[in-house]
């Protein structure tokens, strides 16, 4: 962290020579924790659901819809930044992610935007994700 941390700052917290950062809202520290809390969310979503250079989203899809499904796809997104907790064991990630409501955020919402990719465009598996969650009386998402 200490010789990766501020390639990662100056790189992602700054535009035109500025920090992008409310430093009044927040101190340093506290958005240096949100950041890294909130990337180990996305860096164990990856870890978990890779799999041989693919996602493997069977689990979080047949979860989902209430019934078995195999799903994969490859997802658009910036690798590097997640690179920045790269050496870290999946225990170590998984205590980041937790200790800072914007970890679990960050791993919720990649859920989310698979299912809600998956949902769109089809009305039955939306309409059969929605009843579940009827019937469940707690959305799919929180069941585990």
């Amino acid at each position: 962290m200490e010789t990766k941390f501020a390639e990662h700052a100056n790189e992602y917290w700054i535009e035109n020579g500025k920090i992008t950062r409310d430093l009044e809202s927040r101190s340093i520290g506290e958005w240096i924790e949100n950041e890294i809390c909130f990337l180990a969310g996305f860096a164990l979503w990856f870890r978990e659901k890779e799999k041989g250079g693919e996602l493997d989203l069977s689990p979080l899809v047949s979860q989902a819809m209430g019934e078995d499904v195999t799903a994969s796809a490859q997802i658009d997104f910036d690798r590097k930044r997640i690179e920045l907790l790269s050496e870290l064991p999946s225990n170590a990630l998984s205590v980041l992610k937790d200790m800072n409501p914007a970890g679990k955020i960050a791993y919720r919402s990649m859920d989310m935007a698979i299912i809600k990719g998956i949902s769109e465009g089809d009305d039955g598996r939306a309409m059969n994700m929605k009843q579940r969650t009827q019937i469940l009386q707690k959305p799919w998402w929180k069941l585990w």
